[in-house]
């Protein structure tokens, strides 16, 4: 009985949230239109009961900017995760073996004298889309690698030796000069990797442009999948294994192939994220749910994954702090320019005289300064 006790004391849930922590919202536009609401004054309506009183209990720390893929590397302890090989995990490919690099079909566009990038899921390609695609890239793609689409929206190279340039994620070249994004390296060696990967993206533009999969959407106003975007190198080897000095999840509950991907990578019990949460374990419930209307700057649709958050996450979280099957709640809030963690010990709840904390007095205290 003493043994139980000493095993549940420690119990916790921490939620990762990319794209609840969005200050931006909350600053006040220098000429807001005549009679319509300012982004601000829409994200100051956003009632969240539930979140408030975790916020106002909470201990808050401001932490350095972070990306989701980098907050879900710390949050499982993988180094150098190989990003490619634990999504393809969960698309249910065998990438155990080799060398990966994720190739997802994605539109590039001339905006303003510069080229800008809308990610795979913008696009938005259907399964008979993608077969035709595919097919048609497979061979140029022959002599690097194979490739693999087993969904409409990710595709991956299983290369036939792996390669020293650097690549960068979409969620972070989206909606910036794409110039700065291409595949770069920090040797000779990588550097003419580089290169040869930048011609390989090129070639793939050349091929797509014309494709008649792409001349029926831009007959129906769709955008383009006029391109693949190359990230996420890696592969499954003991060498990129979790390191166990630090504890990681026994449970994670989610609907986001990456976040499957390490689960499955790091052989922990793997949940769909509407499962009741586990009690007296440690577990992890990572949601994307505001993650693009935040990268878009939308927020009327952040809102409403806000309030969804409220429902399915922040109440059932609280309620499971209260009934003691966790004993500590931890809210992971990352963000580009600065990300947060919010930490609550069930014994907090008896701190009668701390306030609810709405997220507009959250944006005051910890915005971060951007220079």
């Amino acid at each position: 009985m003493q043994e139980n006790a000493s095993s549940t004391s420690n119990s916790s849930l921490s939620l990762l949230l990319p794209g609840v922590w969005q200050p931006e919202f909350f600053a006040q536009p220098a000429t807001p239109s005549f009679g319509a609401p300012t982004p601000a004054t829409l994200a100051a309506q956003t009632a969240l009961p539930t979140f408030a009183k975790l916020l106002g209990l909470a201990h808050i720390t401001a932490q350095p900017g972070m990306s989701y893929h980098a907050a879900l590397s710390a949050l499982f302890n993988w180094q150098n995760a190989p990003l490619a090989a634990l999504r393809a995990l969960a698309d249910g490919l065998d990438a155990t073996q080799g060398f990966w690099l994720c190739t997802d079909p994605v539109n590039i566009s001339h905006q303003r004298e510069t080229l800008m990038l809308s990610d795979s899921q913008s696009v938005g390609l259907v399964a008979a889309e993608c077969m035709a695609l595919a097919k048609t890239l497979a061979p140029h793609f022959a002599e690097y690698g194979e490739l693999h689409s087993p969904h409409p929206q990710r595709w991956y190279l299983r290369l036939h030796q792996s390669t020293q340039a650097q690549f960068h994620a979409p969620e972070t070249a989206a909606g910036r000069n794409l110039l700065n994004w291409l595949p770069q390296g920090n040797s000779d060696v990588a550097n003419q990797e580089a290169r040869v990967w930048r011609r390989i993206l090129t070639e793939s533009q050349t091929l797509l442009h014309d494709h008649p999969v792409n001349s029926v959407r831009e007959q129906r106003g769709q955008l383009l999948a006029n391109s693949v975007w190359f990230w996420g190198p890696g592969q499954l080897d003991a060498a990129n294994h979790p390191i166990s000095t630090l504890p990681t999840p026994t449970h994670v509950l989610t609907d986001e192939p990456l976040a499957q991907g390490f689960a499955l990578g790091s052989q922990r019990t793997l949940l769909p994220i509407d499962s009741a949460l586990p009690a007296h374990t440690n577990s992890v419930l990572v949601s994307t749910l505001a993650q693009r209307s935040a990268q878009q700057l939308d927020v009327g649709d952040w809102q409403t994954a806000l309030l969804k958050l409220e429902q399915t996450v922040f109440a059932p979280a609280l309620h499971a702090l209260k009934q003691g099957d966790i004993k500590r709640l931890v809210i992971m809030l990352p963000g580009e320019h600065g990300s947060l963690q919010c930490q609550i010990e069930r014994a907090d709840l008896w701190k009668l005289w701390r306030r609810p904390m709405t997220l507009a007095t959250l944006a005051k205290r910890f915005a971060p300064t951007q220079s």
